[in-house]
């Protein structure tokens, strides 16, 4: 990961060591202080998140765990106070920031704290509950977006975002989706046109070369609600292509 570090590019630009820090540490103050419970992590009712959870978020994916710790264990603020704080137990390291914590207030997300330890809210256990079950859900005419959403996130940063999941989750109420760094096909391109119609913002960070000038001309045809799209580090399409956007 240490390698991957070294060649983090921005646009093109090859980023130094100390740019590269920087970065981590204003992206960590962002999830720590405001983005955790939007980015889909566990906090608890003091404003600890898990260490293991954190490091999956696609805005980390160029930094190693290692590399995280240390910066949440050594980051000094112009005041000279640790911006973050590391609790360390037996089986978990949580962490959060020292201070100007402001979470989007959505309750049902957040958790209680007892004795140190992480308590899942009734709504955490249905969710996973949903979530381990999906094959047994019509999920079609579920109108809460957010919730669909964010078990989509919670699927994609572990790793479990399948086909055979897609298939359930896709569905009409969707307006906005985040498949950053997602191994995408054209089965997922073409269920998500079929499924999402009202698509208005889609997120295509990372997706890789499936993404052509082909793909991108088929979602732009097919999603003509469409008004945000995010096509950064997509290599594969061309400039004649991007021009006629």
């Amino acid at each position: 990961m240490s390698e991957i570090s070294n060649n983090y590019q921005t646009g093109g630009k090859h980023l130094t060591k100390e740019e590269i820090k920087l970065r981590l540490a204003k992206r960590l103050c962002y999830i720590l202080r405001y983005g955790a419970i939007k980015s889909g992590l566990r906090v608890t009712e003091n404003g600890f998140v898990d260490l293991k959870e954190l490091i999956k978020l696609p805005m980390l994916k160029w930094h190693s765990e290692d590399e995280i710790l240390e910066e949440l264990k050594n980051s000094i603020s112009v005041k000279n106070v640790n911006r973050f704080e590391v609790l360390e137990q037996k089986n978990s390291i949580l962490v959060r920031a020292t201070y100007a914590r402001n979470f989007e207030k959505r309750s049902c997300f957040v958790e209680n704290e007892e004795k140190d330890s992480m308590v899942d809210s009734l709504f955490e256990k249905s969710l996973q509950t949903i979530m381990d079950n999906l094959e047994e859900y019509d999920l079609t005419d579920f109108p809460d977006e957010y919730i669909i959403s964010m078990m989509i996130y919670r699927l994609k940063i572990r790793k479990k975002l399948t086909m055979k999941n897609l298939r359930i989750l896709l569905v009409p109420t969707l307006e906005h989706m985040d498949l950053e760094g997602l191994y995408l096909t054209e089965n997922i391109i073409k269920l998500l046109c079929k499924n999402c119609p009202y698509l208005k913002e889609l997120n295509l960070k990372h997706c890789g070369y499936i993404i052509t000038d082909t793909s991108l001309l088929q979602i732009l045809k097919k999603l003509p609600e469409l008004q945000t799209l995010n096509l950064a580090f997509c290599d594969h399409l061309t400039d004649s292509c991007l021009k006629s956007l």
